[in-house]
Formats: structure tokens, C-alpha cells, sequence
């Protein structure tokens, strides 16, 4: 018995030791990185007025591809870690993409496996118009840029993906593709609505934001924005906000989308807002646009727009690189890991790209 009783309390001592002692809880994430050491590239194609980069992607800080367009065509540059250089895309290039085209997004898995998306400008055979626009998507296989073929008369708007076989693309006249590893076919959607961005957390759950025209009367000056999901089955929209002359009441912003989870997700526009998986809050007002959000966690987050702002959270609060402030330009597009930062702004004809290390 005295046994017993000795056990049962050298048990007894061991567990109100270990409520006393406990494991020690988990750091908190780390914040993300703030104090950088900046330069800025410009980029300028000999002979054109203008180069404007419209889009950045990367695999790694030393593998970095913007892509765009100058007065003549489609321009694409790619940044080795030390040099920016021209990507030969046109056939007059040396490469396989015939010319006349424009570049609008880049979106890759990795340095093997990049899409790009854009349009071409085309005489029509039976006008009216004289001209109309015809979609281009091109892949990138790790050693040559083809043009996969896409028969829709339209600008190719938006492109994301989960996986090398889960990959969405939207046209600004409302048609909606999917590609699935083998093929690019159009997907049932609700054509009224052009999505101009999206991003997802997997391939159940899709984020998208969009235009519906409600407005055929002239003038047309009335237009519907739309919050939508996809669910891995259909699409169904979250929440919508009218925008007629005098009146603008943004619930959500409407040019950018980024986030880490169905209740972290953040979209930009007028102001900065989140997603919480229930409702759109807006965590962020400012009386400068934003145009494009991107991070690596929800502590390490940029958001760049007009004016070229560049703001970035780190977990607590928001800091502006004030440096940058320019009127003449705007920031449009952002990429970043956990420790350099590239922001693709554009002014005076010419592309910046500030680099954060």
C-alpha cells in the first residue's frame, strides 16, 4: 500500500510539474523585412518613346521576368540577379511569337513553367470595327516561348493558377478558360461579368473580382462591381457595389487580390480591404489608389499604386516608403520573398524598377 501511495504521488508531483513548467509557446512570426537598401533600374527600349512594364513575376530574386509593351510591340525583360536584358519573344526577334501583340500579365510556377497573357490588334474582314482585339497566351517551357492557341476575339484580362494543371485565364469581354495540363477550353461563367483579377488559396477555393455593365443606355455611366468565389464546383459572387456618376461607396477594393487563407484575403483599390471569410473590411484608407498587392505571409505584404506609393504591413502596422513618392509616376505592379522586393513603376515614357535588397 505504501508502494502504492508513493507512486500515486511521485504521478501527482510530475503532473503539477509540468502545469507549472509547461512548454514554452511558439514565437511569434517573425515580421516582415522593412529596412532595405534600395536602387533602381531603369528600363527603356532603345528607339521606342515609351516602354511601359505592365506585370512582374519571379522564381527567385535572380530570376525575375517583367513583362509589357513599347510603341511598336509585346516587350518582356528578365533580371539574372545583376542584369536586366530583352527577351526575344517577336519572330523578327529571333523568336517564335509573331509580332503585333501586347503583353498584360505573367504568372509562373517555376522557371520551367511560366504563362503570359496579352492580345493582338487585328484588321477585321468584316468590318465594323475596322480593327478588333484577339487574345494571346504564351507558355514558357524552360527553354522556348510558344504561343498556345486561344481563337477568341477579345483582351486577355487576368490569369492565375494552383498548380501546373489548374491554371484560370479571363478575357475582358467576360469569357472565362481553364487549362488542365493538356488543353485550354472556356468554362461556363456568367458573361456579363469581366473579372480583371484573381487569386486563389487552392484549386477549391478561387477569388475574383469583376465588372458587370448594367448600364445600355447612353451615356453608359453606371457600372456594377462584383466580389466572386469559386468552390472547386461553381462560382458565386460574395458581394457587389454600384458606381455611377457622384457616387462611389467601395465595399472591396477592385484591381488586385492577394492573401493566405479564405479568412486573410486582401484586395486593393480605392482603399485596402480584407476578406475575413465572412465580410469585406476595410483595413486601409488613403486618398492615393492602390493598383497591386503581393507577399510571401500575411506579416509581409506590399501595396503599391499611384502616385508611386509603396506601402508595406508587417504584421502591426503599415509604413510608407516616402522616398518614392512621385507624381509623374505610378507604381503597378510588386514582387517580393522574405528578403528583396521589386516594384515595377512607370513615368516620363520609361519603366523604374525599384529594388529593395
Amino acid at each position: 500500500m505504501y508502494t502504492s501511495r508513493l507512486a500515486l504521488a511521485f504521478i501527482i508531483l510530475l503532473i503539477i510539474s509540468g502545469c507549472k513548467t509547461g512548454i514554452n509557446p511558439p514565437d511569434p512570426p517573425k515580421p516582415g523585412k522593412r529596412d532595405y537598401v534600395w536602387t533602381i533600374d531603369t528600363l527603356s527600349y532603345p528607339g521606342s518613346a515609351q516602354t511601359l512594364m505592365r506585370d512582374i513575376w519571379a522564381s527567385s530574386a535572380s530570376d525575375v521576368y517583367v513583362v509589357g509593351y513599347d510603341q511598336v510591340y509585346g516587350q518582356m525583360y528578365h533580371y539574372n540577379g545583376s542584369t536586366w536584358t530583352s527577351v526575344k519573344l517577336a519572330i523578327s526577334q529571333g523568336g517564335q511569337i509573331e509580332p503585333g501583340f501586347e503583353l498584360n500579365h505573367i504568372f509562373g510556377f517555376n522557371s520551367n513553367d511560366i504563362w503570359v497573357i496579352g492580345d493582338r490588334l487585328r484588321a477585321n474582314a468584316l468590318p465594323p470595327p475596322d480593327f478588333i482585339f484577339k487574345g494571346l497566351i504564351i507558355h514558357y517551357d524552360g527553354s522556348v516561348w510558344r504561343e498556345v492557341p486561344i481563337n477568341h476575339n477579345s483582351i486577355m484580362a487576368a490569369i492565375w493558377g494552383s498548380a501546373p494543371n489548374d491554371v484560370w485565364f479571363s478575357a475582358v469581354d467576360g469569357a472565362l478558360f481553364h487549362y488542365d495540363g493538356i488543353q485550354i477550353s472556356r468554362v461556363q461563367f456568367d458573361s456579363s461579368i469581366s473579372v480583371n483579377t484573381m487569386h486563389g488559396i487552392s484549386p477549391n477555393s478561387l477569388y475574383a473580382m469583376g465588372i458587370r455593365d448594367v448600364d445600355t443606355v447612353e451615356p453608359e455611366d453606371t457600372a456594377q462591381y462584383v466580389s466572386l468565389h469559386y468552390d472547386g464546383v461553381q462560382w458565386k459572387q460574395l458581394d457587389s457595389f454600384l458606381v455611377y456618376p457622384g457616387f462611389i461607396d467601395d465595399k472591396f477594393g477592385i484591381y488586385d487580390l492577394w492573401g493566405v487563407s479564405d479568412q486573410e484575403m486582401f484586395s486593393v483599390g480605392r482603399y485596402l480591404f480584407l476578406w475575413n471569410g465572412v465580410s469585406w473590411q476595410t483595413v486601409r484608407y488613403t486618398i492615393i489608389p492602390y493598383f497591386k498587392i503581393n507577399g510571401t505571409r500575411s506579416n509581409h505584404v506590399f501595396a503599391v499604386g499611384d502616385a508611386n506609393i509603396i506601402d508595406h504591413f508587417n504584421g502591426s502596422d503599415w509604413y510608407r516608403y516616402r522616398e518614392f513618392l512621385d507624381q509623374q509616376k505610378y507604381a503597378i505592379s510588386v514582387w517580393c520573398d522574405e528578403s528583396e522586393v521589386f516594384v515595377v513603376s512607370a513615368g516620363y515614357g520609361k519603366t523604374f524598377i525599384e529594388h529593395g535588397q
